[in-house]
């Protein structure tokens, strides 16, 4: 088999395409081996418009140059004088070339390499493997992740997950959008307003808003704001993060063992020196080393332990099924909140009653934003990993890239 052949059926070159000539260009510094091949493609007749396939004469034609897959450490480039017909219903059109895309320099078996390259490594690593530049790497990603979204077809997803991550220093923030049922990233925008959130639901048909069942989210005001003017259901919908109003009682507790050592020390008791974590961990983390002392401690006078055993019984209150029990639990612990008499944790009462109607919401459907926060450490490695971006786009361009679940390939 000769080399026009072979490169024939290795690119699945079919009439009225044929493979004309193969020549190489000789290296200069290793001898008897090609820097790069070049693969010359023509196009013989009949000629037909790409829109309607109907016969039609040449208009002109231009060469054109495509990167493909090395052969045997050359550089390869498939060279082909493209013709145009002049078509009397569409006009003047380019024939349709089967290895590549549209105006895209690289074939499509090309861009498949490189896409697989950037899902194991970084824009970097590509750049030096593939030859190419940063922007050429990043143009790719970025013809994948489009290719991608204009598959998917209409998202309809029953629960969701709304949180915030960091997209550079001084607060620079993006929202991010998940499927709790899969795991996949669903929208991706600049900022935490409520306009950030808001894009989504615009982006979703009626019938897909009308879906939604649950939507996990801290309690962040603006995109509160944002699911209430977009979805008629959100009182029942609305659903707060289980350890973000844990993390409210941990922030209270720590408060009050705060102020509460400062006044034993200044009296020569130190009982809660070193004390803070063993007071933040839940009583089933507490290890047999710690368990018998801080059993006497949790146990005592001291405001810290009162605080404490108000902490544990807000956890316990995450435990029931039945939401009228639930109700009734969080409002006996809301009585206690208010006859405790510690300033710090007296404070919890307001943001309980406020927010209650979520926290009911989220135990009915048993969701936690605990997927979200997954995604959202996954977000953060990927931007270590590239040392940042540029633009906010360039950043949502990665992330749905990695975790968007996307049909990337041409």
């Amino acid at each position: 088999m000769d080399a026009e052949h072979l490169y024939e059926t290795v690119l699945h070159v079919t009439p009225p395409w044929y493979v004309e000539e193969v020549r190489g260009k000789p290296s200069a510094s290793r001898l008897g081996k090609c820097d790069e091949v070049v693969v010359v493609i023509a196009h013989g007749e009949p000629l037909a418009c790409p829109e309607c396939g109907c016969a039609c004469p040449r208009h002109d034609s231009r060469v054109r140059r495509w990167r493909h897959l090395d052969t045997c450490e050359a550089r390869t480039v498939l060279e082909a004088d493209v013709p145009r017909v002049r078509c009397p219903e569409h006009g003047v059109r380019q024939i349709s070339i089967p290895w590549a895309e549209g105006r895209v320099p690289y074939t499509r078996a090309f861009e498949c390499w490189v896409i697989d390259l950037l899902l194991e490594g970084t824009p970097a690593g590509v750049a030096r493997l593939t030859g190419l530049g940063w922007d050429a790497v990043n143009a790719i990603k970025g013809r994948a992740v489009d290719r991608g979204l204009s598959r998917r077809g209409e998202v309809s997803p029953r629960h969701i997950g709304v949180d915030e991550t960091s997209a550079k220093k001084r607060h620079d923030y993006i929202t991010v959008v998940s499927d709790q049922e899969t795991g996949l990233v669903l929208h991706v925008s600049p900022g935490k307003d409520a306009e950030s959130l808001g894009k989504f639901y615009h982006s979703l048909t009626i019938s897909a808003i009308n879906r939604i069942e649950s939507v996990a989210m801290d309690m962040s005001l603006a995109y509160i704001a944002a699911t209430k003017e977009h979805l008629p259901q959100s009182d029942m919908a609305i659903c707060f993060d289980r350890f973000h109003v844990a993390s409210a009682f941990s922030k209270a507790l720590n408060k009050v063992r705060v102020r509460e050592n400062l006044k034993l020390a200044s009296q020569g008791d130190g009982r809660l020196v070193g004390t803070r974590h063993d007071w933040l961990a839940s009583d089933a983390q507490i290890d047999g080393r710690t368990r018998r002392w801080f059993k006497e401690l949790s146990a005592s006078a001291l405001q810290t332990s009162r605080a404490w055993a108000i902490k544990e019984a807000a956890s316990r209150c995450w435990e029931f099924v039945s939401v009228g029990w639930a109700r009734k639990a969080w409002k006996r612990l809301i009585g206690w909140i208010d006859r405790c008499r510690i300033p710090e944790i007296k404070k919890l009462s307001d943001f309980l009653k406020v927010h209650l109607w979520g926290i009911l919401n989220a135990i009915s459907f048993g969701v936690t934003n605990s997927p979200a926060e997954g995604i959202n450490s996954r977000i953060q490695k990927l931007k270590a990993r590239s040392c940042g971006f540029a633009t906010k786009a360039a950043f949502a361009t990665t992330v749905y890239f990695h975790l968007g679940g996307l049909d990337l390939y041409p």
